[in-house]
């Protein structure tokens, strides 16, 4: 299992992509989404989330919910679609 460690959230993406309910994403560099899930660590919390790949692109296709960090593109998601693991 590969985790993805998110040093901070997007506490605005709500806002930015309108997304219904709570207000606070998760980028994901797009070259990470592959296999069945994605699992990461948000800040210097020991927790894991977990998003089905499949969900994670179609929410990003959805809200059209993609950020370009440093040149790093990524899809920001909704942190309440994650599951705690």
């Amino acid at each position: 299992m590969d985790i993805i460690h998110i040093k901070e959230p997007y506490y605005s993406a709500g806002k930015k992509y309108n997304w219904p309910g709570k207000t606070i994403g998760l980028g994901i560099a797009e070259h990470k989404l592959r296999g069945e899930y994605v699992y990461v660590k948000v800040g210097y919390s020991p927790k894991i989330w977990k998003i089905e790949t499949t969900k994670a692109v179609e929410l990003g296709r959805k809200y059209r919910s993609f950020h370009n960090a440093q040149g790093t593109p990524l899809i920001v998601l909704p942190w309440e679609q994650f599951e705690r693991v």
